[in-house]
């Protein structure tokens, strides 16, 4: 029983570091894409894989008002997948005159 708590509680640990690790990570892109002026695509499709529809969404917005090139990919980028099914993302699909599936 103590071995089972024990690698229980060393799983709880490693995933919390994990989760530590990611948010880290995730702001030091963030703020380096920021920043730089970066690729605003490569930051929406990090918010997107990591659940956060409203800011991936958010930024979809800004590179339509932008008409950015890379939007071009939104069909078939296997990244935003999550978003397909939201209302915000299949209007901008319509805005943008893509055809429907």
């Amino acid at each position: 029983m103590a071995n089972f708590l024990l690698a229980r509680d060393m799983s709880r640990t490693v995933a919390l570091i994990n989760r530590k690790w990611f948010e880290s990570a995730h702001r030091e892109i963030e703020d380096y894409v920021k920043a730089s002026g970066g690729d605003l695509y490569f930051l929406m499709a990090l918010y997107a894989e990591s659940g956060e529809d409203d800011k991936a969404l958010d930024l979809l917005e800004q590179l339509y008002a932008r008409r950015d090139n890379d939007m071009l990919q939104l069909k078939v980028d296997p990244r935003i997948d999550n978003l397909r099914s939201n209302p915000r993302f299949e209007a901008l699909l319509h805005r943008m005159n893509f055809p429907e599936q």
